[in-house]
């Protein structure tokens, strides 16, 4: 399940948190912090998801 959709997932993109190391072979995988300790950091975090997801801004 947590695959590529080109495969056998669902997954087209993973946001990570910026310590880990995980690789899904066919995924993007970005790292980013992923607490939402304040304003910035979410808008951060929103900002990668839409990277990944290939959202211009």
């Amino acid at each position: 399940w947590y695959g590529a959709r080109s495969g056998t997932g669902i997954l087209d993109g993973w946001l990570v948190h910026d310590t880990d190391t995980a690789e899904v072979p066919g995924v993007e995988v970005a790292r980013v912090p992923l607490i939402m300790s304040d304003p910035d950091a979410t808008a951060a975090m929103v900002r990668a998801a839409l990277d990944v997801a290939g959202v211009a801004l």
